[in-house]
């Protein structure tokens, strides 16, 4: 989804989300009532990722009615007047809930789900994805319109989805280490809910929803089999050396 011209979507419960350029935010304001929501983004680091309802319930969680983020805007149409007749004396608010915003990074942060971007580490589902990489706003923009075949190579391949990094003994016979992609625990996650089949097992002593790799696939089942064999047994091996009867 882009900017950078006006576009007036259909209203919702009678408020309306218009789309404009940055030269173009004065006059989309003026012509807005003032709880429509205004979104003004920089379209060289910005891009607007989701539907109108869901930025209309974001910008209602926004403690001010608008934030900003460089020249980014997004808001309700009635305080963004106010700001500009203000001259921009006072900068808007930013968005440090990440309510609204949400930079992409490599920190497992940003995943994508049923067309939905998620912000993991504040628990948000942010509307406009920003990032000062081209290639990270194409990337996601493609993730987004995904139609799933993407998610079949990645479950019938194992593409995606071994996360590098080093483990780390924690505590004695305790270790951490990077295991699968944000990527691909996305993909699990939406095939783990097309099945139908993810919930709990109301004879099991221990409640939880849960569902067997291998009803996903057998031949995931059986890449994680592999993989668990040569990262993650030797590792155990190295720290818990008595564990081999039962890792071997």
């Amino acid at each position: 989804m882009g900017t950078g011209h006006d576009a007036a979507t259909p209203s919702v419960a009678g408020r309306r989300v218009v789309v404009v350029g940055r030269g173009e935010l004065a006059a989309a304001v003026a012509g807005a009532g003032p709880d429509d929501v205004v979104v003004s983004l920089d379209t060289e680091r910005a891009r607007l990722v989701a539907p109108p309802a869901a930025v209309l319930a974001a910008v209602e969680r926004l403690e001010h009615g608008a934030a900003a983020d460089g020249d980014s805007v997004v808001g309700r149409a009635g305080v963004v007047a106010a700001w500009l007749a203000a001259a921009g004396q006072a900068a808007l608010p930013a968005d440090a809930a990440g309510v609204v915003f949400h930079r992409l990074a490599d920190d497992g942060a940003s995943l994508v789900v049923h067309g939905r971007l998620l912000d993991t580490a504040a628990g948000t589902e942010p509307v406009v994805a920003l990032s000062d990489d081209p290639g990270a706003l194409v990337e996601i923009e493609h993730a987004l319109a995904d139609g799933g075949g993407r998610d079949l190579t990645r479950i019938l391949r194992y593409d995606d989805a071994v996360a590098d990094g080093a483990w780390t003994l924690v505590a004695p016979e305790l270790v951490t280490m990077p295991f699968w992609t944000p990527a691909f625990c996305a993909t699990l996650i939406r095939a783990a809910e097309a099945t139908g089949a993810f919930a709990a097992d109301p004879e099991d002593p221990v409640p939880g929803h849960e569902l067997s790799l291998a009803a996903i696939s057998p031949r995931l089942f059986a890449h994680v089999e592999d993989d668990v064999a040569v990262r993650v047994v030797p590792t155990l091996l190295q720290t818990w050396p008595r564990c081999r009867r039962r890792c071997g």
